[in-house]
């Protein structure tokens, strides 16, 4: 993905936020490892546009979108590693919900789920996420007018 399509991703998740009334805040000042964060509990997300990363901007906004949206507990390191696993897993979930939503809306097509994960950065840790919300989304309606994918391997909008 260049950066005027990353950009374009970007865009629209934070016109997402917008309707969702997260309120993102950013600076261009912020050190670029400083990995952006959320407040649930605030609905506001600390964006980093400097994250030494470039290419996982868009899939980083969507998952800290996705602790507001799901109402995610603050990290507490008291917590079991499995209960923080459960909130950071919900926020992924909703992550790739989020970026398969931008791909049914503007029409774009992948052969593979690796094809996707790779223009998106998807990291390794979250395709678990991914393969559940392409094979389980028509069942579970995680998304309204969601795309599936067809048993060839490839995508197709269930409109």
């Amino acid at each position: 993905m260049n950066n005027e399509q990353m950009n374009e991703v970007i865009d629209w998740l934070l016109e997402k936020c917008q309707e969702l009334k997260i309120k993102v805040i950013n600076s261009s000042e912020w050190p670029k490892d400083w990995p952006s964060r959320s407040l649930a509990i605030l609905r506001i997300i600390y964006y980093n546009p400097n994250w030494k990363s470039s290419h996982e901007l868009p899939i980083s906004l969507a998952h800290e979108m996705g602790h507001v949206i799901t109402q995610s507990p603050e990290f507490n390191s008291l917590n079991a590693e499995s209960i923080n696993l459960k909130i950071e897993d919900k926020a992924n979930l909703v992550a790739i919900q989020l970026i398969l939503k931008y791909i049914q809306l503007h029409d774009l097509n992948f052969e593979t789920e690796i094809q996707l994960a790779e223009t998106f950065a998807i990291p390794d840790y979250m395709l678990h996420e991914l393969d559940f919300a392409v094979k389980h989304q028509a069942k579970s309606n995680l998304l309204p007018n969601s795309i599936r994918l067809l048993n060839d391997g490839r995508f197709s909008s269930t409109i």
